[in-house]
């Protein structure tokens, strides 16, 4: 492997430190139907079925602001939560939870059991660019 190695050229350390580490934890505020559209795809393919996906205010949750790097300042909650719901088995909604985007964290997952299987309900943050907040 450290044969293999080869450091970035200069040109190539110049453009990924001007890269806002913002686009990789935080979304744009109108991007939440395509982050939802992205979440509702991702329990699909693991498996989950009947999987509805909605959106509610923030309440009294905590959710902890991501610091990004100095420069960036730091990346704080949307206003809104994604609140997940499907039927299947543990191991998808674990496999979904740790194939989660980023720009969201898991606040709480509840599960049920109904007589055509287990519901699943997912509550996820959402972080937006601080400066986002600020502008409105």
């Amino acid at each position: 492997f450290r044969n293999q190695f080869q450091p970035p050229t200069p040109r190539e350390s110049i453009a990924w430190s001007t890269l806002a580490d913002t686009l990789s934890v935080t979304v744009p505020p109108g991007a939440r139907l395509a982050l939802a559209q992205d979440v509702t795809r991702m329990a699909e393919e693991r498996g989950l079925s009947n999987v509805r996906v909605r959106f509610t205010p923030t309440d009294s949750s905590f959710v902890p602001p991501r610091q990004l790097s100095t420069s960036a300042g730091a990346a704080g909650p949307a206003p809104y939560f994604i609140v997940l719901e499907c039927h299947g088995g543990f191991a998808p909604v674990l496999t979904l939870v740790n194939a989660l985007p980023p720009t969201v964290a898991l606040l709480r997952m509840v599960g049920r059991s109904e007589r055509t299987g287990t519901v699943y309900r997912l509550t996820l943050a959402v972080y937006e660019a601080a400066s986002a907040h600020d502008a409105g």
